[in-house]
């Protein structure tokens, strides 16, 4: 894994000036970390706009950042006990559930039992400090992470290919979901399928759990009953839009907008996607080959009166997936960028 100086994350580099790629929606860079940092893992916004970012290798925390200061400077939440945070959920107003892990990235793996969850309460404390409430000792790889309600959480098992539930009350931790869409590709150098998950917005009797599987390169969906289990079969909703004619485009975690089109980080795309409700899907902002959105892993809407129009995506900097330029492998630091859909029907 690597080494990071702690204190190396409050001197990053800003740029708030506006950028425009080739692509419809207006961008800008609201905060790159050093080089060093490496991965923005996941991200969740509290109701006063503040970003929860998770991080791997960024030992054990989760990272805070201001994205409508004139000058964001991150801060962070720490006392996890392991080395990486993966998905985070707001369970009551501003409490929020995150994974925290051991993780490798060499080998895209999680230390057998450090497959937990933590709840991290900002609705008394601005620098709370994490509490453990639950272990999944037959968890293999705990991913993305969602709420059914304010007690039972859903969370990706990327390696086993199953939806774990947790009820927050016992502890008690089940397989909800275990579907044949959700399994990684067997024969690949690692294991990860099932990745970010997130109910559609709907006024159905059943709610639709929807989900991305990175080996599989899927956009599927699976109706879920009243007591947290899956009914019937998942069902394909959508396959990335290549770029430039590389194919190699997966994606990771992903928001909903009010009208169920998710917005999905492309990761090795370097782009966020859109996936509309009838499964067509086409890039919104980034490139291919430009450092603009350099491997994104997820997405998350402002809160905010300033920014509710505003996508956030989180990168990696190109840390495992440089981005080719003229040839040339490129890296950054790990970046927060604002997408400003709000002009734009999807």
């Amino acid at each position: 894994m690597f080494s990071f100086i702690l204190t190396s994350l409050l001197s990053g580099t800003v740029l708030c000036a506006p950028r425009q790629s080739q692509h419809e929606a207006q961008t800008h860079l609201v905060y790159e970390y050093p080089q060093a940092v490496g991965w923005l893992e996941n991200i969740a916004v509290r109701s006063n706009g503040e970003l929860l970012m998770t991080s791997l290798g960024v030992p054990g925390s989760l990272n805070v950042l201001n994205p409508l200061a004139s000058s964001p400077t991150p801060k962070q939440i720490t006392g996890f006990e392991y080395t990486d945070t993966l998905g985070i959920v707001e369970t009551d107003p501003d409490v929020f559930h995150v994974i925290a892990a051991n993780f490798s990235l060499e080998t895209v793996s999680i230390q057998p039992g450090t497959n937990t969850i933590w709840r991290v309460d900002f609705s008394k404390d601005n620098h709370p400090t994490p509490e453990k409430v639950a272990t999944l000792k037959d968890a293999v790889f705990l991913n993305g992470l969602t709420a059914f309600n304010n007690s039972i959480l859903l969370a990706a098992d990327s390696a086993l290919g199953v939806v774990w539930a947790t009820d927050l009350k016992t502890g008690d931790s089940w397989i909800a979901a275990d579907d044949p869409l959700m399994k990684p590709v067997q024969g690949q150098s690692y294991v990860e399928g099932i990745n970010g998950l997130h109910f559609r917005p709907s006024k159905q009797k059943h709610k639709e759990l929807c989900f991305t599987n990175s080996q599989q390169y899927i956009f599927g969906c699976i109706e879920f009953d009243s007591n947290a289990e899956a009914r019937g079969a998942a069902r394909l909703a959508g396959r990335p839009q290549s770029e430039k004619g590389f194919a190699d485009i997966n994606w990771d975690d992903f928001a909903f907008d009010k009208h169920g089109t998710a917005f999905a980080a492309t990761e090795k795309g370097n782009s966020v996607q859109a996936v509309t409700s009838d499964g067509r899907a086409f890039v919104v902002a980034g490139d291919l080959n430009s450092t603009l959105i350099a491997t994104p892993a997820a997405t998350a809407f402002g809160r905010t009166a300033q920014d509710s129009g505003v996508l956030y995506a989180v990168t990696a900097g190109g840390l495992a997936f440089p981005v080719i330029i003229n040839g040339t492998k490129n890296r950054t630091g790990a970046q927060v960028v604002a997408i400003n859909v709000s002009r734009h029907a999807w």
